[in-house]
């Protein structure tokens, strides 16, 4: 063994270099041996590279002998070995991760289409013809009551007289009727080219459209909100 004369550690006798600091170290000198006992050849010694000049260096050395490059580095031999072994995998063959699995993405239906609008339904621009009296009424003005007219074509309007079992098809009797002058027979309503028409049936006291009075047997239209007067009794036309 010999000394590094910069930093005093302890280097084999062959190296050139200190593996320290890595300062040239003198050779050493050459001591005969006289009758030096004959040794067995060592087992083969794993060597490494220097990655500078080529040449072989021991493991476990920091500095290559021949150029003083730093083996810091440098791999050593075995150690990959070791390392592939432990892992099962050859040191020559990088060790591969499985190929990513492939995760089928989520199908999305397609959006349903909305459905086309209806197409309105068809109407006809022209009312059927009027075949019935009812809905329309007849309005006391007096006491705000109303009197329904009959699901019929046409309906004779006066008052009853129990005495001679007379009982028209619109009674207004209960309206105070006889005092107001309504005769028995007085005016006759009827359907006639789809509009609702009255007609004096040649009352006593007379029959009055918005304030007119009407001829005897000569129907005339009537429209909603048409006053009628018959006799006194005043009433209003509701279609």
């Amino acid at each position: 063994m010999k000394n590094c004369p910069s930093c005093g550690a302890e280097n084999l006798d062959l190296a050139r270099f200190c593996d320290q600091c890595g300062t040239p170290l003198p050779p050493a000198a050459v001591i005969e041996s006289v009758n030096a006992p004959t040794v067995e050849a060592p087992a083969a010694v794993l060597t490494m590279t220097c990655p500078e000049c080529g040449a072989s260096v021991l493991p476990g050395e920091a500095f290559c002998d021949t150029c003083g490059a730093s083996l810091l580095n440098v791999i050593q031999p075995g150690a990959g070995t070791d390392l592939a072994d432990q892992a099962g995998v050859s040191p020559t063959e990088p060790a591969t991760s499985p190929p990513p699995v492939a995760v089928p993405q989520p199908v999305t239906a397609p959006a349903a289409s909305p459905a086309p609008p209806a197409p309105p339904a068809w109407t006809d621009s022209h009312p059927p013809g009027r075949t019935s009296l009812a809905p329309a009424r007849l309005i006391v003005v007096e006491t705000s009551t109303a009197v329904p007219l009959p699901e019929t074509a046409q309906a004779l309007v006066g008052r009853s007289d129990p005495v001679s079992s007379f009982y028209p098809d619109v009674d207004l009797a209960p309206h105070n009727a006889l005092h107001k002058g309504v005769g028995r027979r007085h005016m006759r309503l009827i359907i006639q080219n789809n509009h609702i028409l009255m007609e004096d049936l040649d009352s006593t006291n007379g029959s009055f459209v918005n304030g007119s009075r009407l001829p005897p047997r000569t129907p005339q239209p009537l429209h909603d909100g048409d006053e009628l007067r018959l006799g006194k009794l005043v009433l209003r036309v509701q279609l």
